[in-house]
């Protein structure tokens, strides 16, 4: 009994894939910069976020989802689904929109702040023939979103970058986006 006890912690602490319907990134897309063998397992992605001032983001393992690399001092998850009828293609112009701060006011929050306002960055582009959606507060936040999906409507990325420099944050994100190819 202690050792499948022993054996389950161990387990456990291992896990590099967590969260509802999420595949491995490596079963849906390569990346020369997100290598399955450079991945983290949760114990330590989960302890990396302190060195982003992003310690209270995640309350413990359990709750994080995705996978996790440690690149050039950031942290990166990666949350790869495929697009299905519970995860649809998403519009992201819609998304785009949802994730202004001035949409706050409009569904009932405060006044937009327009210097939150103009601290809001996003863009929708293609890279790769794929489309994306970068987004993030550039000074007010020290985590950095995007959003990727194929052109043959089968696999959609969910990309967070934690850190404390918005410029080098965004340059790994063009960098990353530029690493990624669907398969």
């Amino acid at each position: 009994m202690i050792l499948i006890i022993g054996m389950t912690i161990v387990s456990q602490a291992q896990v590099y894939v967590q969260g509802k319907n999420v595949v491995p990134f490596s079963t849906i897309a390569n990346s020369t910069l997100l290598n399955p063998t450079n991945r983290l397992n949760m114990d330590v992605a989960y302890s990396r976020q302190a060195q982003v001032n992003a310690a209270n983001y995640y309350k413990n393992t359990n709750e994080m989802v995705g996978e996790f690399w440690w690149v050039d001092g950031m942290l990166v998850q990666i949350v790869s689904r495929r697009i299905t009828a519970t995860y649809p293609k998403d519009n992201l112009e819609h998304v785009r929109y949802a994730t202004t701060p001035s949409v706050n006011s409009i569904i009932g929050g405060p006044a937009p702040d327009r210097t939150v306002q103009n601290d809001h960055f996003s863009e929708i582009k293609s890279v790769n023939n794929y489309e994306v959606l970068v987004h993030y507060l550039r000074t007010r936040s020290n985590i950095k979103y995007f959003e990727m999906q194929d052109n043959q409507d089968k696999y959609k990325v969910f990309g967070t970058v934690y850190t404390n420099d918005h410029h080098k944050a965004h340059n790994l994100i063009n960098t990353i986006l530029n690493s990624i190819s669907f398969k």
